[in-house]
């Protein structure tokens, strides 16, 4: 229900597995809500009792129990309103997207039997989740029922795990979805396949292969470069400032022209404290800094970099924006696109009351900027005062979506649609640019983003001039 920060930081919400055991009741659901619920869209159970919340993950065809969303309802969402129609409407004061749960009479009978885990039953499992869910088969031209039959005629009842996961993870093929990955545990090893990393670390990736190192050791080394290095000592000249636990970093760019670099919307608190809201405690003290820095060296321009923003959490993104407006505005919207009745959330945002920047701001992406990096950019976009400059953003923007497999395994998608301020729907292809300016070249990302940010830098010059 909110997104987790990937790949530079752990998910800023640590769910609990699958175990059974209930939840404690929220504080704020009502009394009247003990019962069972099914969501529209999402695929939701709930069992509402007296003083315990269980979650499961349902379809037509199957059930497994859900510990991680009923751990969210309990502890992120803290809005459970009952209205006369007889729905339960649950959001969190941090975000406006309500889920929307109807009564009904019983638990699904599936979700009440003893549960399989054979290949078999996790194969129809994966299956049926990704035709329920999954938004965007259209638009990468799959036909998933087809792609289904094939792989079924491949099953074997001795299958290894791996066997089954190689073979799920061929069925993923071809939908270039940075939110789409299989996660599983075999034989004590971690295994994923993800279905878009993006351009940068598709070539850490290849180093790693080639050089004999670890993926994680290559990634964090280019983060060092981009961040630390190229931003930290080139851009910033040395004097920048990082705050927000080294996610932001703040200075003057040259003479007359400010900068803040974002590489997640979140992650910003104290590991310890998981406390979605302290996220914008730390945003909020980290932004006053920047803004009085600008002030204090009368800067006339601001470059807004969110060229490598890994996605975090979309209310960090809109708190963002409102700092670079004094008007209201329709900023974006967002539906589900599993909902059976369809619906969707209007987003506005609205000036802050804090210290503001209302000068020209440059936002400058690339195809690392993805998911609520890139609501950020929607966010920012209908403003007079941005002008977006660099390569398309990634083109993922769905809440991630996460489901269990019977078998104990993990299917992340996408099953939101985002539309901009114009109702334009940029998933898969990114949000254009307003001036195109390649980033990232090939074999040298740290030389590309160098000379990126250095044509930004002149570009908003000229025009502070």
């Amino acid at each position: 229900m909110f997104r987790c920060l990937a790949p530079i930081g752990a998910c800023a919400i640590l769910l609990a597995g699958c175990a059974q055991k209930p939840v404690p009741l929220p504080a704020e659901m009502p009394d009247s809500a003990q019962g069972v619920w099914i969501s529209n869209g999402y695929g939701f159970q709930l069992v509402v009792g007296e003083d315990y919340l269980s979650a499961y993950h349902v379809t037509d065809a199957f059930c497994t129990v859900s510990r991680d969303t009923a751990d969210e309802l309990a502890t992120l969402m803290d809005r459970f309103v009952l209205v006369d129609d007889g729905r339960l409407i649950v959001s969190s004061s941090l975000d406006s997207h309500s889920y929307y749960f109807e009564r009904v009479d019983s638990l699904d009978p599936y979700c009440t039997n003893t549960a399989k885990t054979d290949a078999q039953t996790s194969f129809d499992a994966f299956a049926d989740l990704m035709s329920t869910h999954y938004a965007f088969f259209e638009l990468h031209g799959v036909d998933w029922d087809q792609r289904v039959a094939t792989a079924r005629q491949r099953m074997k009842p001795d299958m290894t795990e791996q066997q089954l996961f190689d073979l799920m993870a061929s069925m993923l093929v071809g939908l270039e979805d940075a939110h789409l990955s299989l996660e599983a545990e075999i034989d004590g090893e971690p295994n994923s396949f993800k279905s878009d990393i993006g351009a940068v670390y598709a070539f850490a990736r290849e180093t790693a292969a080639v050089s004999g190192q670890s993926f994680d050791e290559v990634q964090q080394d280019l983060i060092n470069q981009l961040w630390r290095e190229q931003v930290g000592q080139t851009t910033l000249q040395g004097q920048g400032v990082l705050v927000a636990n080294n996610r932001i970093q703040y200075g003057m760019a040259d003479a007359q022209i400010g900068y803040i670099g974002i590489v997640s919307m979140g992650g910003f608190a104290d590991e310890e404290n998981l406390d979605p809201a302290s996220e914008l405690d730390v945003l909020k003290s980290s932004l006053d800094e920047a803004i009085s820095h600008w002030r204090a060296n009368d800067a006339k321009a601001v470059i807004v970099d969110v060229s490598f923003n890994h996605g975090g959490y979309d209310f960090v993104a809109n708190a963002i924006a409102k700092r670079f407006t004094d008007s209201s505005y329709h900023s974006y919207t967002r539906s589900p696109a599993d909902a059976s009745r369809p619906y969707e959330t209007q987003y506005m945002t609205e000036p802050s009351s804090d210290p503001q920047f209302l000068g020209p701001i440059y936002m400058f992406t690339s195809d690392m900027t993805v998911s609520a990096g890139e609501v950020f950019v929607l966010a920012m976009k209908p403003l007079p005062n941005v002008t977006h400059v660099g390569e398309r953003t990634r083109g993922a923007f769905s809440t991630i979506l996460t489901k269990s497999l019977p078998n104990g395994w993990t299917l992340n998608m996408s099953n939101e649609i985002y539309r901009d301020h114009n109702g334009v729907v940029w998933e898969g292809q990114g949000v254009s640019p307003d001036k195109e300016i390649e980033v990232f070249v090939g074999t040298a990302p740290a030389l590309g983003l160098k000379n990126a940010l250095s044509e930004v830098i002149s570009i908003a010059s000229a025009s502070a001039n």
